[in-house]
């Protein structure tokens, strides 16, 4: 077979797959269009006390690294979710995500909405309800202070 006799049904058919190409893009306009524009905000949370010792270890960034894993799936619970939404009197959340970022100590929140103030109002509120929910929190380390002093 030569050349030619492959490209003969692109000669046929041209005006076909020309007609499927415009309709196809022109439907997906329309349909992007018609969608509302979404907002990201984000919040990194640094997690253990590593960045407070002037000579931090392995082992402390270890810890932390470790720490932040299970930190991100605790922001991910009903008690943040339910705190975050009391707090900023809503009936929904959002949809977000908490990750930590790899080989660091860091955590982020990212809420993806529609409205730009509100993505990073429970961006915020996540990161602030996760670290009240941390046994070191200063409200927590207040009680406990107050404990010890009676």
């Amino acid at each position: 077979m030569e050349l030619k006799d492959y490209l003969a049904p692109l000669q046929r058919w041209w005006q076909l797959i020309v007609a499927a190409t415009l309709v196809a893009a022109i439907t997906s306009f329309i349909a992007v269009q018609g969608q509302p524009a979404t907002y990201r905000s984000t919040v990194a949370i640094m997690i253990g006390a590593a960045f407070s010792d002037p000579n931090p270890n392995y082992y402390q960034f270890y810890s932390s690294q470790q720490l932040a894993t299970t930190y991100a799936d605790i922001a991910l619970r009903r008690t943040v979710k339910d705190g975050a939404m009391q707090t900023l009197g809503l009936t929904w959340l959002p949809s977000y995500t908490v990750q930590p970022i790899s080989n660091t100590q860091l955590l982020e929140i990212a809420v993806v909405d529609t409205d730009p103030q509100r993505a990073q109002a429970v961006a915020n509120e996540l990161a602030r309800q996760l670290i009240l929910q941390s046994p070191t929190s200063s409200a927590e380390m207040s009680s406990r202070e107050g404990f010890i002093q009676e």
